[in-house]
C-alpha cells in the first residue's frame, strides 16, 4: 500500500499548523503592542489635559496678560515655573489662527500651525494627541536626544468658557515606552515558548496517529496475506481432493470392468 499521498498530507498539515501558529503569534504581538501604545497615548492625553486645566485655572490669567503686553520673558517664567516637577518638556501657546505666540523653544516663535489638522480640532474644542520619535529635540531644559514625544493640542478657555488659545504640550514618554517594550519582549518570549510547545505537542499527536494508522495498515496487510495463503491452501486442498476422488472413481470403474469381463466369458 502506498504511503506517499498520506505522508504528503501529514507534511502539509504540519506546515499549515506552523504557519497558522506563526500568524496568530505575530497578530497577537501586533495587537498587544497597539494596545500598549494606545494606552500610553490615552494616559498621556489625559495627563496633558489635566495639566492644561490646571494651567488654565492658575496660570492662564497671568500668561494672557503677559501675552497682551508682548512680554515673552514673563510668559516664559510662568511656563517654566508651572512645568517644574512635571514630565512636560516643551510648551507652545498658539492663537486661534494658528500663530505661535509663545514657545519654550524661541526658534518657533511666530510660526504658523493653521494647516495642522490637530490644531484645527483643538481650536474647535477637541483635544488631540500624537506620538512621534525624534533623534534630537529642544526641550525646556535644553537639547534632548532619542526621545519618544507625546504631543497634545489642548484648547484653553477663559473665565467665560470661550476658547482663548490652544496650548501644545510635549511630554517625554521614553521611559514608559521602554518599559512597555521590555514587557512586550517578555511576553513575546513567553508566547513563543507556549506556541512552540503547542505546535510540538500537535506534531507529536499527529505523528502518533500516523504511527497507529501505519500499524493498523500493516496488521491489515498481514491479515490479508494470511487470508490469501489460506485461500490458496484451500484451493490446493480442494484440487487435491477432487483429483483423488477422480482417481478413485477411475480405479473403481476399471475394477468393475475387469470383474465383469471374465464373467461374460462364462
Amino acid at each position: 500500500m502506498s504511503m506517499g499521498p498520506r505522508a504528503n498530507f501529514n507534511r502539509i498539515f504540519i506546515v499549515a499548523v506552523v504557519v497558522l501558529a506563526s500568524m496568530v503569534y505575530a497578530g497577537t504581538l501586533w495587537y498587544v503592542r497597539a494596545m500598549l501604545t494606545g494606552s500610553i497615548l490615552v494616559s498621556s492625553q489625559q495627563a496633558n489635559m489635566t495639566v492644561t486645566r490646571v494651567f488654565a485655572n492658575h496660570a492662564w490669567p497671568e500668561v494672557a496678560a503677559a501675552l497682551e503686553r508682548d512680554d515673552t520673558a514673563e510668559v516664559d517664567r510662568h511656563i517654566r515655573r508651572f512645568a517644574a516637577g512635571t514630565d512636560v518638556v516643551k510648551v507652545q501657546i498658539l492663537s486661534l489662527s494658528g500663530v505661535v505666540l509663545y514657545s519654550s523653544d524661541a526658534a518657533d516663535h511666530g510660526k504658523g500651525h493653521g494647516d495642522n489638522p490637530a490644531f484645527r480640532r483643538a481650536a474647535a474644542g477637541q483635544a488631540s494627541v500624537s506620538l512621534e520619535s525624534r533623534d534630537r529635540f529642544e526641550g525646556l531644559d535644553g537639547p534632548m536626544s532619542e526621545v519618544e514625544l507625546v504631543s497634545s493640542y489642548v484648547p484653553v478657555t477663559d473665565a467665560g468658557g470661550t476658547i482663548a488659545a490652544v496650548v501644545e504640550i510635549y511630554a517625554d514618554r521614553k521611559a514608559d515606552i521602554a518599559a512597555a517594550a521590555a514587557n512586550l519582549r517578555k511576553m513575546a518570549i513567553t508566547m513563543a515558548g507556549f506556541f512552540l510547545f503547542a505546535v510540538l505537542c500537535l506534531i507529536f499527536i499527529v505523528w502518533q496517529l500516523d504511527q497507529a494508522r501505519r500499524r493498523q495498515e500493516e496488521e491489515l496487510a498481514e491479515s490479508n496475506a494470511r487470508l490469501a495463503r489460506l485461500a490458496a491452501e484451500n484451493a490446493d486442498a480442494r484440487a487435491a481432493a477432487e483429483a483423488a476422488a477422480k482417481t478413485k472413481a477411475d480405479c473403481l470403474a476399471t475394477l468393475r470392468h475387469e470383474i465383469r469381463s471374465p464373467m461374460y466369458g462364462f
